[in-house]
């Protein structure tokens, strides 16, 4: 019992890494999150500092943006989510944030376009207590997860030539992500069992390195435009790797590591997106971005973890913006962004996301004011066992908001 307490317990201390998993699934950019994350083709958006640098060639203004979701929800249900004592055991866990997604600054230096930005693409904090009964325990469950994906840097965009504008950028990142689980099985009345089994995990760890990207968009007709940007993959500079273990099997044996530190990693893969847009119709702007995500393979921590595999992946994002009045534009967007990590070993989960956008901006000489609506809905799968499978779906629901000045 205690063995498969233990087995279980190893795999909920893993992390999901939401960025790699499902890159850039969480609304960013001051008019990209409108659109559901479409904007490598997109101009005049402080948002290219991210999507795509060469974006920014055609602000030439000195301009603040700052864009965040003044509310987001979370629902997770894993149906089941692991097999104790012979029984299946659901999980359901909610939670809200603030997440405050994105400033930038940008100003014009000779043929350049300058932006200095902060990003935070992933932020979660969340934590559950949940109890079970099976056959000879009742148990308690409890999880904390703390984790921030962090980016501070500079872009530059200018124009090479009347058709064709380019641009580049870095990023210094910043991962940090902790996680403790404590489970305790209390043997009822008749099992037969002297004592509880008791399981206590925690692992933390803090890796900086640099995050690179070049990019750039083809003006190919007075309706079309193409844009393409490579993000290369993340440069480590610095990691600290933390964990402990701490068990007690049911005849009272224990068992404890003590705070090890050991070498960490989070690894992001190299990226490529094509974008097109076209303006052919009236006050329409119509976009498209088709992105492939290379394979990786790593591990979190050495000696704590298994490995995270990420395979090839393909994601699609379109948007619209409509022109509705001289200082009103309306948008919308629809994005599919399937799961990059393979299933490896028993508790790992892949969710496969289908995200929903829209909103509106408004210009009120030189401020500008946009509120929107984000939803994302996974259907997935979580590993039981190497001859089962179990289901696991996930809400997001975000209220957003972005406000720009002009100077």
């Amino acid at each position: 019992m205690n063995k498969i307490l233990l087995t279980i317990i190893v795999c909920l201390s893993t992390s999901s890494f939401a960025y790699i998993e499902n890159r850039s699934i969480y609304p960013l950019g001051e008019a990209e999150s409108q659109m559901a994350n479409t904007g490598v083709a997109l101009k005049g958006s402080s948002g290219s500092a991210f999507f795509n640098p060469a974006g920014l060639a055609s602000t030439r203004e000195r301009s603040l943006s700052l864009s965040g979701n003044t509310f987001m929800q979370f629902k997770t249900d894993a149906k089941p989510f692991l097999v104790l004592d012979g029984k299946d055991l659901d999980l359901s866990a909610t939670g809200t944030q603030v997440v405050p997604s994105s400033l930038v600054s940008t100003w014009a230096e000779g043929p350049w376009t300058l932006a200095f930005s902060v990003y935070v693409p992933e932020l979660l904090r969340t934590s559950f207590i949940q109890s079970f009964s099976t056959n000879s325990f009742d148990v308690e469950l409890g999880r904390t997860i703390d984790s921030q994906f962090v980016l501070v840097g500079m872009a530059a965009g200018g124009s090479f030539t009347p058709s064709l504008d380019i641009g580049a950028g870095c990023f210094l990142a910043q991962y940090q992500s902790s996680q403790m689980v404590n489970l305790v099985g209390r043997p009822k009345t008749g099992s037969g069992l002297a004592q509880a089994a008791i399981i206590n995990n925690y692992y933390s760890i803090d890796t900086k390195g640099l995050l690179c990207q070049i990019g750039g968009l083809v003006q190919s007709s007075d309706s079309n435009r193409i844009g393409f940007v490579l993000k290369l993959p993340v440069l480590q500079i610095t990691s600290q790797g933390k964990y402990s273990r701490f068990t007690q099997d049911v005849n009272g044996g224990r068992t404890a590591t003590g705070i090890q530190e050991k070498a960490s990693r989070y690894s992001v893969p190299m990226d490529f997106t094509l974008g097109v847009a076209n303006n052919s119709l009236s006050n329409l702007n119509i976009l498209a971005d088709v992105s492939y995500q290379f394979p990786e393979d790593f591990e979190i921590i050495e000696g704590f973890s298994g490995r995270t595999k990420v395979v090839g992946t393909l994601r699609y994002n379109a948007g619209v913006e409509y022109q509705f009045k001289e200082n009103l534009k309306i948008r919308g967007g629809f994005a599919i962004n399937p799961s990059a990590v393979e299933i490896l070993a028993d508790g790992d989960i892949r969710e496969n996301y289908q995200v929903m956008t829209v909103g509106f901006q408004y210009t009120s000489h030189q401020a500008t004011t946009g509120i929107g609506f984000f939803k994302a809905d996974s259907s997935g799968e979580n590993r039981l066992s190497s001859t089962r499978n179990g289901s696991a779906q996930t809400t997001v629901t975000a209220l957003m908001l972005n406000t720009g000045f002009v100077f």
